[in-house]
């Protein structure tokens, strides 16, 4: 499972310092103006990555706030529910999940974008729903990110505050359909929509992993007998 800390007006989790709809040295993830739903192409991830205390390698990003790294086909869930839920694909990332809206004429930048920051052991992977349209009813731009850290395998989900209105959104993690963490309803949106591209007022939703207080011993394999007295070599199974 997952612990759960809420920052407010933070900036961004790491700190990286580019603006929240920047998009020069980011990969496109989606062509813009599309006119269905639909999940990308799968991308590898730059880092090893554990989701539920399993590795994951790939993912793949819906046009409305899904990552799942159970490689999902067929068209995304469109509606947005409570986790868990069935319609979501097992090990997926629900970042501000909401109806898919036909994009329209949005700008170029209108898009899903990917950038790898920082170095070697302390890499974050950002996928950023950049100026983007979303929602019933739907906001003509908003701005948000998940963001997967290196080696603490946290997840953030990134408000960037950047939007033409708020949203009905479902934020949280799944596992699977019996299994999930979700932070308030499937009614939760934006903490502000007004306070433009900057950085600095940024909220973020950091979701990290339990560590378990024990070795995972199995079993204890000798002595099979009471132990006496003096030293005793111990085997065990993990």
């Amino acid at each position: 499972g997952y612990n759960f800390n809420l920052s407010l007006n933070q900036g961004n989790p790491g700190q990286y310092a580019g603006s929240d709809t920047e998009t020069v040295g980011w990969v496109a993830l989606s062509t813009g103006l599309e006119s269905t739903n639909r999940w990308s192409v799968a991308q590898n991830l730059p880092f090893q990555f554990f989701f539920y205390g399993n590795p994951v390698s790939n993912f793949k990003v819906s046009l409305n706030g899904q990552i799942s790294f159970s490689s999902p086909s067929g068209i995304p869930a469109n509606a947005n529910t409570n986790l868990p839920s069935a319609t979501v694909p097992d090990k997926s990332i629900l970042c501000f999940w909401d109806e898919f809206i036909p994009s329209g004429t949005q700008t170029d930048s209108s898009k899903i974008w990917m950038k790898v920051t920082g170095n070697p052991g302390n890499r974050q992977l950002w996928i950023k729903w950049n100026h983007y349209r979303i929602g019933n009813p739907s906001t003509t731009y908003a701005s948000f990110a998940a963001v997967l850290e290196e080696s603490t395998y946290k997840v953030y989900l990134v408000d960037m505050n950047h939007a033409s209105r708020n949203i009905t959104s479902t934020i949280g993690l799944q596992n699977n359909s019996i299994q999930a963490f979700q932070f308030g309803t499937n009614f939760f949106g934006f903490f502000s929509t007004t306070d433009g591209p900057g950085t600095a007022d940024n909220d973020y939703y950091e979701f990290t992993p339990q560590q378990t207080d024990d070795a995972g011993i199995l079993s204890i394999d000798t002595p099979s007998n009471p132990f006496g007295s003096g030293l005793n070599p111990v085997v065990v199974t993990l």
